[in-house]
């Protein structure tokens, strides 16, 4: 079974536009039992890729990057929606794994860790029943019950994998504790295992950088830091986007893999995908110009080298640059979504970023394209689906100009909306076109704009006020 975000990020976005709270539920429920199950790494962090059973139990220990950014994501935004802070703390762990385990020193993140160490699979993550009880001692009773431990081993070759299905606050009342004591108790105890762990040798590694999945974690660093306001996320993910413009990127070209100094091959449309989606989602996080100007750029570049006009949809390779046996087209989601489905949303939030309608042509071109495969197959076109749903509800376009304008989006981010984008400023100068025609109040204090296809609401003032103006599913 594997993850596969795509599914549950618009899934999520379909339960808020329609107001399906039983849907919602649903989706928290899945989200929980992939949190909860062996697949997870309870000690430090991090997603395996799939697991071999149907419980999410026992998995390929292999870590991929580009799961595990799109699932920071996706935690990240439960967590906003829900408020539950089990989605936190798995949001929380794994950037901690990403930034201790993964995070070079120049701002790039390794791409994989192997599920093998010393030739056995999962030998680094199990640990046999005798090795716990020694070392967590008298608390072992409630974590035998929290993480399904057995004498005997719950795996095979006698060791046990952590595996939870009881939440905190049942196994907290069934062993006379606050649920606040089982969480300071569980920190403890990971933190003693983890120390224990690191002492053995560790699986391999691919310790090359590739763009686009280095894109895909810093997309997810950014929607961390929208959920928490830990501002340090957002800067791990800005570190990370300029590392890639200035390693990456090289005269005009974006490059797909970077070891040792050097860049290799020049990128795929799925790297320069992930990269404008992130530039973009930097852009509305940091309200920095150079952010969107680089994902124009880059788009510019896509439908220059990449576009077929022929169908309307973009070649994986640059057909111009390499000849291959043959020119493919992606346009499937899969663990990682389409590089088509991602370029159709990353040029229709570009269109409405620099007013160009150009950009949403195409896109419109290529979603009018899918329709009718994505209503007989969503769940292999998950992202198009996340586009068709973005057209059925108009997106809302939230400009803010003034004094108080960064703490304002900054209100407005930290819940999560979506099929809304955003651009702000705290002054006049420098601003993108979303923001050329927006003004503050008498006193220069941020007014908020909400608009759709270039036409504006009265502007407001207050976070309340702008969610009322905000569409959803008739």
């Amino acid at each position: 079974k594997f993850p596969m975000p795509a599914i549950w990020l618009f899934t999520l976005d379909y339960a808020l536009l329609s107001k399906n709270e039983d849907l919602k539920e649903k989706v928290f429920f899945t989200l929980k039992k992939i949190g909860m199950g062996g697949i997870y790494d309870h000690l430090r962090g991090g997603f395996a890729r799939y697991s071999v059973d149907g419980e999410w139990f026992a998995p390929h220990f292999e870590k991929m990057l580009y799961d595990n950014g799109q699932l920071v994501e996706l935690y990240a935004k439960a967590y906003q929606v829900s408020g539950d802070h089990f989605f936190l703390e798995k949001v929380e762990e794994t950037i901690a794994w990403l930034e201790a385990e993964m995070l070079q020193e120049e701002g790039g993140f390794h791409a994989a860790q192997d599920a093998d160490s010393e030739g056995v699979e999962g030998k680094f993550y199990t640990w046999t029943y005798a090795e716990l009880a020694n070392l967590v001692g008298d608390e072992l009773p409630w974590l035998n019950k929290l993480y399904n431990l057995k004498p005997n081993g719950n795996w095979e070759d006698g060791v046990n994998i952590l595996f939870q299905t009881e939440s905190y606050s049942l196994i907290a009342s069934e062993f006379g504790m606050s649920e606040d004591d089982l969480k300071k108790k569980i920190k403890q105890v990971k933190n003693s295992l983890l120390e224990v762990r690191n002492q053995r040798i560790f699986p391999g590694k691919d310790d090359k950088i590739l763009s686009g999945w280095n894109a895909i974690i810093s997309s997810g660093l950014i929607q961390a830091y929208h959920a928490t306001g830990n501002h340090h996320y957002l800067q791990l993910a800005l570190n990370n986007l300029d590392f890639i413009k200035e390693k990456l990127y090289q005269k005009d070209l974006l490059y797909r893999s970077y070891k040792n100094g050097h860049h290799y091959t020049p990128a795929f449309l799925e790297d320069y995908s992930q990269v404008i989606k992130a530039n973009l989602m930097a852009f509305e996080a940091s309200g920095k110009l150079a952010y969107l100007e680089f994902a124009q750029k880059l788009s510019d570049y896509c439908l220059e080298a990449f576009y077929d006009e022929s169908d309307g949809f973009f070649f994986f390779n640059n057909p111009k640059a390499e000849k291959l046996i043959a020119d493919k087209k992606e346009l499937f989601d899969n663990v990682i979504p389409a590089s088509n489905s991602g370029m159709a949303r990353n040029l229709h939030r570009l269109s409405i970023f620099t007013y160009e309608e150009k950009y949403g042509e195409v896109a419109s071109k290529m979603l009018g394209g899918m329709k009718s495969l994505i209503l007989k197959e969503p769940g292999f076109l998950c992202n198009w689906a996340s586009f068709l749903l973005e057209s059925l509800v108009p997106t809302a376009e939230i400009g803010i100009l003034g004094k108080g304008a960064q703490e304002k989006a900054i209100g407005i981010q930290r819940g999560y909306q979506p099929n809304a984008i955003i651009a702000w400023s705290e002054n006049m100068t420098e601003t993108a076109p979303i923001l050329s025609d927006k003004k503050p109040d008498s006193d220069g204090n941020a007014l908020i704009y909400v608009c759709f296809d270039h036409t504006c609401q009265k502007p407001v003032s207050s976070i309340e006020e702008t969610i009322s103006q905000l569409p959803y599913l008739a």
